[in-house]
């Protein structure tokens, strides 16, 4: 049995997006010159409840690619919370204790391979280890914030925005305001120089109506993209909770949620929302351990209607119990805000996704430094590509293809570790940037240059998307989105990434047995002590 430290979640998604502009709470406008399309593809979050105080914590990663004057962040708060820079050692440590491990199945003999004596090669190889960290990389005198009384709605002079209060920490100049509409708390905080865009007021609208004030930041004077670090807020309530309604604005689709929760016992998902624990019986994986844990999520969240979470950790961590949940989701599902309230009872769970008992997908020749992958056995490539909800996946010349339904575009989709997936979407985000605010007819369209092959373009959210035609498929063309045509007799695996896409699990032919002959006795440890000598 091989142990290997899965590569966690959010691994790698920060340092390869091409195009990631503030979120999660985040928006952005137009530049002068040409539109900011804005690209959330992950969020990460600590939570730490203070029942003393009756207060909670809240520690964001943000991520962000572009000059740092059209940076600004906002986010919806009960009261008037006290806000500090981050720390992104925090994440890294919180990762680190939690990140999964995955156990994989031991290898069993090649069909016809000659098992060496006593002295020759273990039939398990061994397995080595691989992690992979976090990815993210007190008040002073105040900046200039602006004329707090120049709003465009002044009415009598009496301003619809009431500033609770206002400061900056080393990195940010942040404001707490509240008013009784939305599009005053826009039309504020573009007279006061925050990057923010007329299409958040649907969404800022109902926490304005639930009586919530907004957290909004920017950069300092003379700080730059690199300053940018995690921020934290201490707010009213002893309820972890996510503001996915407005998240929906800037969210990519299948964008990644990690949520930590240090409390003082495990903590679940309230209402609606529900979890469930990594199903070793479902998880698919081929002979280099690659496993569809994300594409796998994806379609669990999306079965759900996007109201699954994954638990990964629950466990001790210094005074307080951490609890580690995951989710991915689209803004299609974001239609509600997940809370977190304690359980009923606390469980410890252990980061492992033990796959030991599952059908190995390699064998061991004794010849191979490694093991021989059983082709029969290895997955089809739609289970490492979730096509979405209504859709089908299709493999053609070795490549997942993407079959998406009526009015569905086919979609670039970032996941967790970098890597580049075709998904199937609405072709409209209510909430998102529309098509003309995105620059669509303009020099700046992205459409202008973007070869969908047998397709045509469509701008969503300041992105291009595919619309195919009938009869093809959307797959990956140097990581780009490209319809093709698909052979009407191309093998189908529903929408991907489930069982359907699981290879053979009939057993291997029984090898031969050398019957310990010294001769080969001495070739096995002469070889093995080769193998020793490369490998290390």
């Amino acid at each position: 049995m091989k142990t290997v430290a899965f590569f966690s979640t959010l691994c790698a998604i920060m340092l390869t997006a091409s195009l990631s502009v503030a979120c999660g709470g985040l928006f952005c406008s137009q530049t002068v010159t040409a539109p900011a399309p804005v690209d959330q593809t992950a969020e990460r979050i600590i939570f730490t409840v203070n029942p003393e105080t009756e207060t909670t914590t809240a520690e964001v990663s943000i991520q962000y690619t572009g000059s740092a004057d059209q940076f600004a962040w906002i986010v919806p708060v009960a009261g008037t919370p006290v806000v500090e820079d981050g720390s992104v050692s925090r994440f890294d440590e919180l990762q680190a204790i939690s990140q999964a491990q995955v156990m994989f199945p031991s290898p069993p003999v090649c069909p016809g391979a000659t098992r060496p004596s006593p002295g020759g090669f273990a039939e398990d190889s061994g397995g080595g280890g691989c992690g992979c960290g976090a990815d993210d990389s007190g008040s002073v005198a105040f900046d200039n914030f602006g004329n707090n009384s120049n709003n465009v709605n002044n009415v009598n002079n009496v301003d619809p925005v009431t500033v609770l209060d206002q400061n900056v920490t080393d990195n940010y100049e942040w404001v707490v305001i509240t008013a009784e509409m939305a599009s005053d708390l826009v039309d504020w905080l573009q007279d006061n120089e925050y990057n923010v865009s007329p299409n958040m007021i649907p969404v800022m609208q109902p926490y304005v109506d639930e009586g919530l004030n907004f957290l909004a930041l920017k950069l300092r004077d003379g700080k730059t993209a690199n300053d940018i670090v995690p921020i934290q807020f201490e707010y009213e309530g002893t309820e972890p909770m996510i503001p996915l309604r407005l998240t929906a604005v800037a969210a990519q689709p299948y964008m990644g949620i990690l949520v930590f929760i240090l409390g003082q016992e495990t903590y679940s998902p309230a209402g609606s929302f529900a979890f469930t624990e990594p199903d070793t019986e479902e998880l698919l994986f081929d002979a280099n351990e690659n496993v569809n844990y994300f594409d796998w999520m994806a379609r669990v969240s999306d079965e759900s209607g996007g109201r699954t979470f994954v638990r990964e950790f629950s466990g001790p961590y210094g005074e307080y119990w951490m609890t580690r949940f995951y989710t991915r989701m689209s803004p299609k599902h974001m239609t509600a805000d997940p809370t977190f309230e304690p359980a009923i009872q606390s469980m410890s769970q252990d980061p492992f996704i033990d796959l030991s008992a599952r059908v190995a997908v390699e064998c061991n020749d004794f010849e191979t430094p490694n093991n021989v992958p059983v082709p029969e056995r290895q997955p089809s490539p739609c289970a490492f590509n979730y096509c979405g909800e209504g859709a089908t996946c299709v493999v053609h010349n070795d490549l997942a293809h993407c079959l998406c339904g009526d009015d569905q575009v086919a979609q670039r989709v970032t996941g967790p570790t970098g890597d580049i997936r075709v998904a199937c979407e609405p072709r409209d985000n209510p909430f998102g940037v529309t098509a003309e605010a995105g620059g669509a007819g303009t020099e700046f369209d992205p459409c202008n240059d973007y070869n969908c092959g047998e397709g045509t373009c469509v701008l969503k959210g300041g992105f291009p998307t595919c619309l195919c035609s009938a009869g093809t498929g959307a797959c990956l063309v140097n990581n780009l989105v490209e319809c093709a045509s698909i052979p009407g007799d191309a093998p189908s695996f529903g929408p991907g990434a489930g069982l359907e896409s699981q290879g053979s699990t009939e057993p291997l032919e029984e090898p031969s047995n050398a019957g310990g002959g010294v001769l080969l006795a001495l070739l096995a440890t002469w070889m093995f002590f080769i193998r020793r000598r490369f490998t290390g």
